[in-house]
C-alpha cells in the first residue's frame, strides 16, 4: 500500500512525513531529472505502508519541473491515497492545488494543517463544512506538535481501503461547458488516457505542453474540438483559455474558504511585533546585516577557540610520534603525513564548519532564512536571481570559513 504526501511549499509536509517516517526516510530522483522525492516506510494499523513526500508544488502543471514530475509520478505510479496537505492559515491558495488532485480520480484525504497559524491570525475553519464542501474526508492537524496524525493515518487507509474516487469540484457554467466539450471527445476516443477525461480536459485547454504532446497526437480529432472551446472561452471572458480557467479555480477556491472560515481580529504577539521589525523595508536591512555579522562573529569567534587547543593536540601527538618513529625513515614520513592530514581536517576545518552548519540550522528552524529571501528578492531579481538564492549562497561559505 501507497500513500503519497501533496502540498505547496510551507505547508509542513514534510514535517508531518518526518514525523510519520523519516527516520527511515531515503531520497530518490525522478527518472531523468535532478527533482528529487523522499520515500519511506511505516507500519500503520499494522500494515505496512509506504509513504512518498513529493516536493513541494503550487499546481499540476508541466512548465515547472518539479511540478511535473510530481504529475508524472502521479500519473504512472498513483497511489492508494492522496495525503493533500494544506496551510490553514493560507485556505484559499492552498485549495487551488487541493482541486487539481480531486481530478485524479484517486482516494484524497486533506490534513487541514498549521491551525494554530490559522488560529494566531484570528481565522477559525470549520473542518466538516470544508470536508462537505470538497467531498473527501478533512483532518485538522497540526504536524510540528503531532496533533491529528493518528486520526490522519487512519482516516487514510480508510479511504484506501474502500478505494473512494473524488467528485471534482465544478467551475462556472462557460468553463465547464468547454471542459464538457473537450472531455467528450476524449471519452470516444479509442486511445489508453493516462489519466481522468475530465482532468485532462482542463489541462488541455490550459495548453498544458507536455499533456497536450501526449494526448493530441493519439486523438488527432481533438484539435478541432479544443481549438474551439478556447476560443468560445477566451470571447466570452477576454482572456486567454488558460487565464480563464486558472481564474475560474482560484475563485472557487476562495469562495470555498469564504463559506467555510470565520476571521476574527488577529491576536498580535511578540512574534507579529518581532516580524515587523525584521521585515520592515526601513528596519529589516541593517538588522539582517546585524545577525550576519553577529553569527559570522561567533562562527569565527568559536572557530578560534576551538582551534588553537586542537591544533597543540595534534602537534604534541605529531612529536611524540618523532620520537619513536623519526621522520627520515619511510614509516616516520607516513606517520607524520597521516597525522598532519587528519591535523588538517579535524583541527582546522572542523571548529569552523560545525558552528556554521549549526548556526545554519538555527537561521532556518527559526524562521530567519526564508525572511532574508524576502528581503533580499527586490534586489536578486535585480540580478536575474531569486530571493531564495540566498540559501545557496549561505551554503557557500561553509566552503569558505
Amino acid at each position: 500500500m501507497r500513500f503519497v504526501l501533496a502540498g505547496q511549499p510551507n505547508s509542513g509536509k514534510s514535517t508531518i512525513f518526518n514525523a510519520v517516517a523519516g527516520y527511515r526516510a531515503g531520497t530518490a530522483n525522478f527518472p531523468g531529472s535532478s527533482v528529487t522525492y523522499t520515500i519511506s516506510r511505516a507500519m500503520i494499523l499494522g500494515r505496512e505502508v509506504s509513504i512518498v513526500d513529493l516536493p513541494g508544488i503550487y499546481s499540476l502543471t508541466s512548465t515547472d519541473a518539479a511540478e511535473w514530475e510530481a504529475l508524472s509520478y502521479l500519473l504512472e505510479h498513483g497511489g492508494d491515497v492522496i495525503i493533500n496537505v494544506i496551510d490553514a492559515s493560507r485556505l484559499g491558495r492552498s485549495l487551488e492545488l487541493t482541486l487539481q488532485l480531486l481530478e485524479l480520480g484517486l482516494p484524497v484525504v486533506v490534513a487541514l494543517n498549521m491551525l494554530d497559524e490559522a488560529r494566531r491570525k484570528g481565522i477559525e475553519i470549520d473542518a466538516e463544512a470544508l470536508s462537505k464542501e470538497l467531498g473527501v474526508p478533512v483532518v485538522p492537524t497540526i504536524g510540528r506538535r503531532g496533533r491529528g496524525l493518528k486520526e490522519l493515518l487512519r482516516t487514510a487507509m480508510r479511504e484506501a481501503m474502500r478505494h473512494t474516487t473524488p467528485h471534482p469540484v465544478q467551475f462556472d457554467r462557460e468553463v465547464e461547458s468547454a471542459v464538457a466539450t473537450v472531455e467528450a471527445v476524449l471519452a470516444k476516443s479509442s486511445a489508453t488516457l493516462p489519466a481522468p477525461a475530465r482532468f485532462l480536459a482542463i489541462k488541455l485547454l490550459e495548453d498544458d505542453p507536455e499533456i497536450r504532446s501526449r494526448i493530441v497526437g493519439e486523438v488527432p480529432e481533438l484539435d478541432s474540438a479544443l481549438e474551439q472551446a478556447q476560443r468560445e472561452l477566451e470571447s466570452a471572458h477576454g482572456w486567454t483559455a488558460d487565464q480563464v480557467v486558472s481564474g475560474s479555480r482560484h475563485a472557487v477556491a476562495h469562495a470555498i474558504e469564504e463559506r467555510v472560515s470565520t476571521v476574527h481580529r488577529q491576536r498580535l504577539g511578540w512574534r507579529e511585533a518581532l516580524d515587523r521589525v525584521l521585515l520592515h523595508p526601513i528596519s529589516g536591512g541593517p538588522v539582517m546585516v546585524a545577525v550576519l555579522l553577529g553569527f559570522f562573529y561567533a562562527v569565527f569567534g568559536l572557530g578560534k577557540f576551538l582551534e588553537d587547543p586542537m591544533v597543540a593536540a595534534f602537534d604534541r601527538l605529531g612529536a611524540s610520534l618523532a620520537a619513536v618513529l623519526p621522520p627520515d625513515t619511510f614509516l616516520g614520513s607516513l606517520t607524520a603525513g597521516l597525522v598532519m592530514g587528519v591535523s588538517g581536517g579535524a583541527a582546522i576545518v572542523l571548529p569552523y564548519l560545525v558552528p556554521f552548519l549549526i548556526g545554519l540550522a538555527i537561521l532556518e528552524d527559526t524562521g530567519y532564512l526564508p525572511r532574508m529571501a524576502y528581503i533580499l528578492d527586490n534586489f536578486m531579481h535585480r540580478i536575474g536571481l531569486h530571493g531564495k538564492s540566498v540559501v545557496p549562497l549561505m551554503l557557500g561559505y561553509g566552503c569558505s570559513v
